[in-house]
């Protein structure tokens, strides 16, 4: 989808679903951009079916409409649309086609969905590699989930009946490697969740974890895509 075709966005909602939730705004907005998609996927497979006997011609009808569309979601919701229809009348075809070892027709079917194929592919690496990355956005909200840690650290040191002389000092090196935590975005979120799961680790080891220190951190896991159990926070 171009960039003319997301300006004005409200526009494309009529007045009930502009009174939706924003949540919900936000899903009937994809649906109406999805259904562009589609709507451009198959006018350009009845236009450009034909193409399929030469795959090199086809594949470059095929990127300039994918240069058309900026998401990478957007990008792969056409090229599967594409393959599918595709694949449909490649299938009409080979009912009909006699000698499909030999048929040029059946060979640029061939070709043209293994091109299509490998596009896709390239597409899902990149979108599996921007689910990866930790945007401005989520570096904000996790920089107020460790400072909500650090304040239950800091908490902890003041509290005689749990924590040791001994110990204090445990917990401000704590303190110094969460804080740093803030500085390693950049190792996009597997690696940074390893780092948090390690310190944690360590932490549960030293014995100066809290019930409210396990929760924050199951929650900072929870919104880097990954559950912590009970069991674990318990242990």
């Amino acid at each position: 989808m171009s960039w003319e075709l997301v300006e004005g966005v409200e526009g494309l909602l009529d007045d009930d679903n502009k009174r939706a939730p924003v949540e919900m705004r936000g899903l009937l907005l994809k649906m109406k951009f999805m259904s562009i998609v589609e709507e451009m996927a198959e006018k350009f497979v009845s236009w450009e079916i034909h193409k399929t006997s030469n795959p090199d011609s086809f594949m470059g009808e095929v990127k300039d409409n994918l240069f058309k569309l900026r998401r990478t979601n957007d990008k792969i919701y056409f090229l599967k649309k594409v393959i599918d229809e595709v694949s449909k009348s490649a299938e009409v075809h080979s009912k009909e086609c006699r000698d499909e070892k030999n048929c040029d027709e059946s060979k640029g079917y061939r070709f043209s969905l293994f091109y299509l194929n490998q596009e896709l592919d390239e597409y899902n690496e990149i979108e599996q590699s921007e689910d990866e990355n930790i945007d401005y956005a989520q570096r904000i909200n996790l920089n107020k989930k460790i400072d909500s840690l650090l304040a239950e650290l800091e908490k902890l040191k003041h509290d005689s009946e749990t924590i040791q002389k001994g110990q204090i000092i445990i917990i401000e090196a704590f303190s110094e490697e969460f804080e740093e935590l803030k500085g390693m975005y950049g190792l996009g979120k597997k690696n940074w969740r390893q780092n948090l799961f390690g310190k944690f680790g360590e932490m549960i080891v030293s014995g100066v974890v809290s019930e409210t220190i396990s929760k924050e951190v199951a929650n900072i896991m929870k919104d880097m895509g990954k559950e912590m159990t009970q069991k674990l926070i318990s242990e």
